[in-house]
């Protein structure tokens, strides 16, 4: 059994989130040396089980993001009729709440050798959890607002499979060789930590902060996704344009977008949030 434990900090982080406490441990048993085993399954000669738990901290990002920043624009000022001065603006606000980003790592394994050690298996299982990783919710708010947030501990990323190791060794004459399979599976899900609603222009925007990433899992944050209309056919006879809202001018042939609150009209109001767009 081992324990360990470390107590860090960091000047990145604001007075008050510099330090971190991050501890771990490994417990193992080599079942094969106790007596019943030997009595009972001699063919199996070595056999192990291990188990651990580890917490460590990350302060490889930006230094200060605490502070907020500002720089000077690319146009000048007029004051009066001819004075021109620079202008500054916000680049950044700052975080005063950053801290550790903290990764959890938790391990089953087992370890074995049989037939007088000529075979030998182990697999082991793991659960990494990755949080508070610093990320920014820019998609929460409208572009419009000219605001740059700052970097948050709202990121989450998990991380589960096994691995396995099959190996055979064996001796002819002067020859030793091995033989060995290994091989694993892992599966990585992400997700931003924030589920907020962000409402784009007016409330009857629909958004959705989360979506099924066809590749990775469940969760996973869509900054890059945009707003548009929802198309939901053609118009192919007078009697769609007459049934269904349109922009003024439509004709046969033009694309029929959804009225999305009801209201009769075609406008900025029937936009949504697609994720379509998102690798």
């Amino acid at each position: 059994m081992e324990f360990v434990a470390r107590y860090d900090g960091s000047y990145i982080f604001p007075a008050g989130k510099r330090y971190g406490f991050f501890s771990g441990f490994l417990v193992g048993w080599v079942a094969s040396e106790e007596s019943f085993w030997q009595d009972n399954i001699p063919a199996i000669n070595y056999f192990k089980i291990r188990a651990s738990w580890g917490q460590t901290g990350n302060d490889r990002v930006d230094a200060y993001q605490y502070l907020s920043s500002f720089s000077y624009s690319g146009e000048n000022q007029i004051f009066g009729e001819t004075e021109e001065v620079k202008a500054l603006y916000s680049s950044r606000i700052g975080n005063p709440n950053i801290t550790w980003e903290v990764a959890n790592q938790s391990n089953i394994a087992f370890e074995s050798q049989f037939l007088d050690g000529k075979w030998i298996f182990g697999m082991d299982f793991f659960y990494n959890k990755r949080k508070k990783i610093l990320i920014k919710r820019n998609a929460s708010v409208p572009e419009f607002t000219g605001i740059n947030l700052p970097d948050e501990n709202i990121g989450k990323i998990e991380n589960k499979g096994f691995d396995f190791d099959l190996a055979y060794r064996s001796r002819v004459r002067e020859l030793t060789y091995n033989l060995s399979l290994n091989g694993g599976y892992a599966k990585i899900k992400y997700c931003s930590g924030t589920r907020r609603r962000a409402y784009y222009l007016t409330s009857r925007q629909q958004v959705t902060p989360c979506h099924q990433h066809p590749r990775m899992g469940k969760d996973i944050w869509t900054p890059t996704s945009i707003i548009r209309y929802k198309a939901i056919g053609i118009f192919r006879t007078q009697e769609d344009l007459d049934k269904y809202p349109h922009w003024p001018g439509a004709r046969l042939g033009d694309i029929i977008f959804e009225d999305v609150n009801g209201d009769g009209e075609i406008n900025a109001d029937d936009r949504i949030r697609s994720h379509k767009n998102v690798a």
